[in-house]
């Protein structure tokens, strides 16, 4: 079973909008609409959950319908920060442990099917996978306003999403978290690397079109890529 997670908890307070910026129109559509028609798409997907704030539910169920994601089969309520978002999926699908959850941000819009072809073969090699691409600048370790180091860049990615895992594996490493009084992170594949490190993490290549939306320039590009794409 191959479940993807859409993770549209998030409030995008740099966004400057009083609207979630998975909620934004773009296009005639909602920012998130567009990753979940490409699972929904997808043949080797089997069905989708959606995690929102708790104030989006009905609307997603009015969504759903008017845009036919006959996929989506768990609308959730997420928490006010990720790991408690994911925490709510990995819950509705505990009597699955073996299932594949695939992780991904609402405000990644432009996801390829590319992509998702790609992680799912990488699940039958590894239990945890991430999606990343090389990074073309430099970067600086730094304490304060000065430099500590500086990596080489051939051997750092900047991370994306889907990030995929076998369920049984993301909760063993949440059970784990959940002891640690200092648990800190950004993602799932953070989770895992901290409190499995024997589990091996797998990467896939990503796409540049697989932004994430941040700011208020970013629902311009995004605009033009659509219509560029249309």
């Amino acid at each position: 079973m191959n479940i993807a997670v859409i993770l549209a908890g998030g409030a995008g307070s740099r966004m400057e909008s009083a609207v979630p910026k998975q909620f934004s129109y773009v296009a005639g559509k909602p920012v998130l609409a567009y990753s979940i028609e490409t699972f929904a798409a997808h043949s080797l997907i089997d069905e989708i959950a959606i995690v929102v704030p708790r104030n989006y539910v009905e609307e997603i169920h009015a969504m759903s319908v008017d845009f036919g994601w006959t996929k989506v089969r768990q609308i959730l309520t997420g928490g006010d920060e990720r790991y408690k978002s994911a925490m709510a999926a990995m819950a509705a699908y505990a009597s699955q442990p073996e299932a594949a959850l695939i992780f991904h941000d609402a405000a990644r819009p432009l996801v390829s099917s590319r992509i998702i072809d790609d992680i799912l073969q990488a699940l039958h090699s590894y239990n945890a996978v991430t999606t990343a691409i090389p990074t073309s600048d430099t970067i600086l370790q730094a304490v304060g306003e000065v430099v500590t180091a500086i990596p080489d860049r051939q051997q750092l990615r900047r991370v994306q999403t889907p990030q995929a895992f076998r369920l049984s594996v993301i909760q063993d490493a949440y059970t784990l978290a959940a002891a640690d009084a200092h648990f800190c992170t950004t993602d799932e594949c953070g989770v895992v690397k901290k409190y499995l490190p024997h589990e091996k993490i797998g990467i896939v290549h990503g796409d540049e079109r697989n932004f994430k939306l941040t700011c208020p320039q970013d629902l311009l590009l995004l605009e033009a890529l659509i219509k560029l794409g249309k």
